[in-house]
């Protein structure tokens, strides 16, 4: 078993045995940023950019090629500011792959892959590689909704000049041996299941997180297809447990507007203003106002109708009809005539 998914060293009768990119006990041979084992990054390229296009469709981000490595595809934006932006990867002979929301690995364009995609989380795919194939990366909008890509960055390590077509063969045949071999020629002992939890789905106030299990080759912790895990027993089944449940920061919670207290005038407005926290899913602990002291209070009084009042009965005089008035000014005369 490995003793870490941080290092590709093994637990062999109760110690950690380091094992090199070599594949020797003992070795300290590591890959470099291009995956070339025992490098120096002297012949790597980092190639990186931004992808802000906004047709609708499918369009290409960038095309990952053979013997990329250290790869990491994001969004610019928390995926729930994204819209129905859906980003994949594509290559010669495989499906089209767009992975549902949560924490997912999985073996594609030979290498593989990780991928967390959560709302409040910007990361959508990374890959230690190296691609023993081109991979697209792509984007899909659905016509008819507005678009809103905030940014699509992508950034991986390739070898340079000449030699890196040399290299990237040589990578490509080292790649396939160590992440597709044949069960019945490696010692079983190279596989093991390895414990991954994923990002919690709330800050505070008790979310949930996935966990999750990968078979992975130990002595150079690439992930591998799970069939050759098989034959071991799983350490536990992938489930969701909780996590984050500390209260989560007070808030102001606000009420609704009531009644103005004037009809003209300058009347006022109020509403409740509540110092609280969400403890649990759904369930909220009011608190003294004190508690919130530190934290912005918003606006509970608002003025108005704060126009001048009219006198009623002017009010009133200005409203008779035409008609109404002519009888009126009449009746007034005949009661003159008549007292003379």
């Amino acid at each position: 078993m490995p003793c870490s998914t941080k290092d590709s060293s093994i637990c062999v009768k109760g110690s950690c045995k380091q094992v090199g990119c070599d594949g020797e006990f003992g070795s300290s041979a590591e890959f470099d940023t291009c995956g070339v084992c025992n490098g120096d990054g002297s012949t790597c390229s980092v190639i990186e950019g931004t992808f802000t296009g906004n047709n609708h469709g499918t369009s290409t981000v960038v095309t990952l090629p053979e013997s990329a490595y250290d790869i990491t595809i994001s969004s610019a934006v928390p995926l729930g500011e994204m819209s129905r932006n859906l980003v994949g990867l594509e290559a010669d002979g495989e499906r089209p792959l767009r992975p549902n929301a949560g924490l997912h690995y999985f073996f594609y364009g030979g290498a593989g892959w990780k991928t967390t995609q959560y709302n409040n989380l910007k990361l959508l795919f990374e890959a230690k590689g190296p691609l023993t194939k081109p991979v697209e990366v792509t984007m899909v909008h659905y016509t008819g909704i507005s678009m809103d890509n905030k940014g699509i960055t992508y950034k991986f390590n390739v070898l340079k000049g000449k030699e890196s077509h040399i290299q990237r063969k040589s990578q490509r045949q080292t790649m396939k041996t160590r992440s597709d071999p044949s069960p019945t020629t490696e010692p079983t002992e190279l596989y093991v299941w390895v414990t991954e939890e994923g990002e919690c789905s709330k800050d505070c106030a008790g979310g949930t997180k996935s966990v999750t299990l990968f078979c992975q080759r130990s002595d150079t912790g690439y992930v591998v297809g799970n069939q050759y895990c098989q034959h071991l027993q799983k350490p536990h089944e992938e489930r969701r447990i909780p996590c984050n449940l500390d209260p989560c920061p007070v808030r102001w919670r606000v009420g609704t507007w009531g009644e103005c207290s004037r009809t003209c005038g300058e009347g006022v407005m109020v509403r409740s203003l509540t110092c609280t926290r969400e403890v649990s899913e759904g369930t909220w602990e009011d608190l003294d106002q004190t508690y919130c002291d530190h934290v912005s209070r918003p606006t509970d009084r608002y003025e108005c109708n704060i126009e001048d009042c009219v006198d009623s009965k002017k009010q009133k005089a200005k409203t008779v009809s035409p008609r109404l008035s002519y009888w009126m000014r009449a009746l007034q005369k005949l009661r003159s005539t008549s007292s003379s």
